[in-house]
Order: structure tokens, then sequence, then C-alpha cells
């Protein structure tokens, strides 16, 4: 589901879904939610949701959301919430 608003508000949506099945069944899903918009406010908004599973059923799981505001008043807010979990399954 991707929507794109150019020129005039320059705001970019983007969500993307993403599954992959690399080696050894190893899996990788990845989910974005993206929302930029630029030049009037020059303000940035990501927010990502990835969850990667590999070798060993090693599990990771991390959640970011950022908030970039630039230019105008030279502020840049970052705020990191990431949560791993390693689990061997044998």
């Amino acid at each position: 589901m991707i929507t794109m608003i150019t020129h005039d508000n320059q705001a970019t949506e983007c969500a993307y879904m993403i599954t992959m099945i690399t080696h050894d069944n190893q899996a990788t899903e990845c989910a974005y939610m993206i929302t930029t918009i630029t030049h009037d406010n020059q303000a940035t908004e990501c927010a990502y949701m990835i969850t990667t599973i590999t070798h060993d059923n090693q599990a990771t799981e991390c959640a970011y959301m950022i908030t970039t505001i630039t230019h105008d008043n030279q502020a840049t807010e970052c705020a990191y919430m990431i949560t791993t979990i390693t689990i061997t399954i044998k």
C-alpha cells in the first residue's frame, strides 16, 4: 500500500509488508510504516517495526520511532525502543 503526494505538500506515505525466507528456512519479516513530510515543515517521521528470525531460531525484534525536524528549528529527536530475544531451539 503506497500513497505518494508530491510537490504541493511534499508528503510521502509508504507502508511495506515484506516477508523473506532464506537459507535453512531463515525467515525475516519486516513491516515498514513510513510517513515523510518535507520542504514546508521539514519534518520526517518514520516508524519501523522489524521482526527478524535467523539461525537457530534466534529472534530479534526491533521497534523504531524516529521524528526528525530540520532546517527551521534545526532540531532532531530520535527515540529508539529495541527488544532483542535470542532463543536456541534444539
